[in-house]
């Protein structure tokens, strides 16, 4: 196992280069738990696993340009991000699509932006 720093981290979005990344946080990957008390359970409430589980979805900021459109409005795309800059065996994958998109323009500061991509189906490293 590898342990790397953010730094070279990378995202592509459909094979074009998403852009100046800046931070991005996965969350959301979850599998419900779902019970199956009865009223002749005693003690504690039981549960079995969802068979099905959610992909989550990815927050990232990055450095704003204004000459790039978001994609807010693409179809589903092939999303990966090569954590750290570690190569091989450390690129994860997930199909998704934009589902919020904003700018920020501050006096004497970058042009920043942030989006959010929800991932539908599994997800795959290579």
């Amino acid at each position: 196992m590898a342990i790397g720093a953010s730094q070279g981290s990378t995202i592509t979005f459909d094979s074009a280069f998403f852009a100046a990344i800046t931070g991005v946080n996965w969350s959301g990957v979850n599998r419900a738990a779902i019970e199956t008390t009865t009223l002749g359970t005693t003690t504690a409430k039981t549960f079995i696993a969802d068979e099905l589980f959610d992909a989550g979805g990815l927050d990232c900021d990055f450095l704003f340009s204004p000459s790039a459109r978001p994609p807010i409005d693409d179809a589903v795309a092939t999303l990966t991000i090569q954590w750290g800059g570690l190569g091989s065996g450390y690129n994860w994958a997930a199909d998704g699509f934009m589902t919020d998109f904003s700018a920020t323009a501050g006096l004497g500061e970058m042009l920043t932006a942030s989006g959010t991509i929800k991932f539908t189906g599994t997800i795959t490293i290579s």
